[in-house]
């Protein structure tokens, strides 16, 4: 049961960050949309990353995570000139760990139990990940971002 709860969670999430993108979203807005995914999808992003509890071997599980990573690969190969790759490969790498790091610590309540709500006045997940993945990767309105 868990496994088809984690695969289904792996569908939704594909389709979720397939939107972000297809609405003309950045790699940025992507990580933006995996963390509003978590948010909204406590129990189902939780499932999805205890591979403990999962049956490895199962197709279905297999064809969802592969189509979510398809996904994140996307925006990677966007990023990527033909000669930069592994740069681009180690950009998704940094940019996944963010954002899942951020939606965990969110969902956990290690970022309230931090009191980052204190330090910072757009607290949000949504607004945590914007930013601090903007720093990452730039956006409007984030140092070192575009102007």
């Amino acid at each position: 049961m868990l496994t088809a709860l984690a695969a289904q969670g792996f569908t939704r999430l594909a389709g979720t960050l397939r939107g972000a993108r297809a609405d003309g979203g950045s790699f940025l807005d992507v990580g933006v949309a995996y963390v509003d995914f978590a948010v909204a999808n406590p129990a189902h992003f939780q499932v999805m990353f205890a591979p403990t509890l999962l049956d490895a071997g199962d197709p279905e599980l297999a064809v969802a995570r592969a189509e979510t990573f398809a996904e994140l690969r996307t925006g990677v190969d966007a990023m990527a000139a033909p000669d930069r790759i592994e740069d681009a490969a180690a950009a998704m790498v940094a940019g996944w760990s963010l954002v899942h790091g951020l939606a965990t610590l969110a969902l956990t309540g290690n970022l309230d139990g931090a009191g980052v709500r204190d330090l910072i006045a757009a607290a949000e997940p949504h607004d945590l990940a914007r930013r601090a993945a903007g720093m990452l990767y730039g956006s409007p309105g984030t140092p070192g971002g575009p102007r």
